[in-house]
């Protein structure tokens, strides 16, 4: 089956997620998966309050019409796109094959949407942006880019960009930069496309 990759970028980013998750795009092609950059536009701390509703059904939209023409779907999502990605699956039961979370911005604790197939979770736990985010009151977000996922489910993985890896990735946004670009990409890619 083929498969379609969505890519979902975070909140402060003015460039559509060109600079940031965007940047993984040649490594999906180079594995054989058609992509795509779902651009949500600017928002600020405040915005995902009351906006990543709207774009969670979006992307859900999305999804249904990619898994409709006969496509296997995963969404690789970075920081509040897996706030987004996962209101997607608990609101409006997006079938997404495989979930990919790169620092996201939500508790670590959190139940996975019965609509996803899998998940993996890359963290690491100097990521101080995702931290401070889970002390907002009121607010979704949480820590889970720091500490990984803490609640057993036999779809997800976790995997820490500090500690396991030969060349780290120690900021919430350094695996889109080289040299840790070069090394996690592919692997990200790789695992994708693992079930």
């Amino acid at each position: 089956m083929n498969t379609h990759v969505i890519l979902l970028h975070g909140f402060n980013v003015r460039d559509g997620g060109k600079g940031s998750v965007g940047k993984l795009m040649p490594f999906f092609e180079a594995a054989g998966c058609s992509v795509e950059l779902m651009s949500y536009g600017y928002f600020n701390i405040f915005m995902p309050r009351w906006r990543n509703k709207t774009v969670a059904r979006d992307l859900a939209d999305k999804v249904a019409r990619v898994k409709c023409a006969g496509y296997r779907c995963i969404v690789c999502a970075h920081s509040n796109g897996a706030a987004i990605t996962h209101l997607a699956g608990k609101k409006h039961d997006a079938p997404i094959d495989k979930v990919m979370y790169i620092n996201p911005a939500l508790d670590a604790g959190v139940r996975f949407p019965e609509s996803f197939g899998a998940f993996d979770v890359w963290h690491n736990p100097k990521d101080i942006i995702v931290k401070l985010a889970r002390l907002i009151p009121w607010h979704q977000w949480g820590s889970m880019g720091a500490v990984g996922y803490t609640r057993f489910d036999h779809r997800g993985h976790n995997y820490n960009m500090l500690t396991n890896f030969d060349l780290p990735s120690a900021l919430h946004s350094s695996i889109f930069h080289d040299p840790a670009r070069a090394v996690f990409g592919p692997l990200i890619a790789q695992k994708a496309l693992e079930s």
